[in-house]
């Protein structure tokens, strides 16, 4: 989910203000905003970059289809709120995820437009959007950190986030919903995009079912914890793949039917990525508890060894 990731850009502020438990409130309730995204992109912005030839009707018709199931499973997400959060044995979990529903909503009305300025490869605009988006959701996340010393805080600058990400996204995209055209080649989008589903169902199931167990077994402290550590093993992955990602994928679709082409630059793409991002994860297996320190502070020393053993795993994430 979008608006998460300038909460990744300022642990070493935001660990120093709020406790492990408030990172854990909101990483109990991540995994309901991550598949709420899930179901409401139903693989189409993928579909969106992907066609060789786009119908402005489609793009539209994706929009219809996108603001359809995020009003869709916002509604029931906020129905079901106080449920989870007795799932989950934690009651101040109802308002937490009934404000991701909310922020759930303002993500699916960026994904057509920031699907159109990715394929169309306006890598310098998707850049600046992010870098503001970010930086605007930390600066509110660090302000209402210091005057609350609330988990809200959190949940603000997700908020913060999405909006600008929307702003943004609808100014430089250049583009406005119409009428839709449902046809057969939309049918094939759909049928492109269900693939991707399909893939991404099962990467939630195995990246969050970790955080639902600890949130019932252990409870906010201890997935604070572990929430940070496993922030800490993602960064170097996220500041290098999501950027080259971006760029690589709308490359990649026009080479979809040169295959030869295809395999060489992916190739490429994962050697060079090997080269960045190799050396961050060996060094931070070589030394968690100094990272822990210089990342976190004082009063998160049980994240080190956890943060050890999932940087082994990182080694082959690329």
């Amino acid at each position: 989910a979008a608006p998460v990731r300038s909460e990744s850009s300022g642990p070493a502020i935001l660990a120093r203000l709020l406790l492990p438990t408030d990172f854990g409130l909101i990483a109990a309730a991540s995994p309901v905003l991550a598949f709420t995204a899930l179901l409401q992109n139903l693989g189409l912005n993928e579909a969106l970059i992907q066609r060789p030839q786009l119908d402005k009707g489609h793009v539209n018709a994706l929009f219809v289809v996108t603001a359809a199931m995020s009003l869709l499973v916002a509604g029931l997400l906020i129905l079901a709120a106080p449920l989870l959060a007795g799932l989950l044995l934690e009651p101040r979990l109802t308002g937490i995820i009934q404000a991701m529903a909310g922020i759930a909503l303002i993500v699916a009305a960026s994904t057509v437009p920031l699907g159109l300025m990715n394929r169309r490869l306006k890598f310098r605009q998707l850049a600046i959007v992010d870098v503001c988006s970010s930086v605007v959701g930390l600066v509110v996340g660090i302000v209402f950190a210091l005057v609350t010393q609330s988990y809200w805080a959190l949940v603000l600058m997700q908020a913060a986030t999405a909006v600008v990400q929307l702003l943004g996204s609808a100014i430089f995209a250049n583009w406005k919903p119409g009428r839709p055209l449902f046809d057969q080649e939309f049918q094939r989008m759909i049928g492109l995009g269900a693939g991707f589903s399909t893939f991404n169902l099962l990467n939630f199931l195995s990246r969050n079912a970790d955080i639902l167990l600890i949130a019932r077994v252990h409870g906010a402290t201890a997935l604070g914890f572990y929430e940070r550590a496993y922030k800490m093993m993602l960064a170097p992955l996220w500041q290098t793949v999501t950027p080259f990602g971006r760029v690589l994928t709308p490359v990649m679709a026009r080479l979809q039917d040169n295959a030869v082409a295809y395999r060489q630059r992916y190739f490429e793409a994962v050697a060079l990525l090997m080269t960045v991002v190799q050396p961050a994860i060996v060094a931070a297996v070589m030394f968690p508890a100094a990272t822990d320190d210089v990342v976190l502070g004082p009063g998160w020393a049980p994240a080190a060894p956890i943060f050890f053993w999932l940087c082994l795993t990182a080694l082959h994430q690329v």
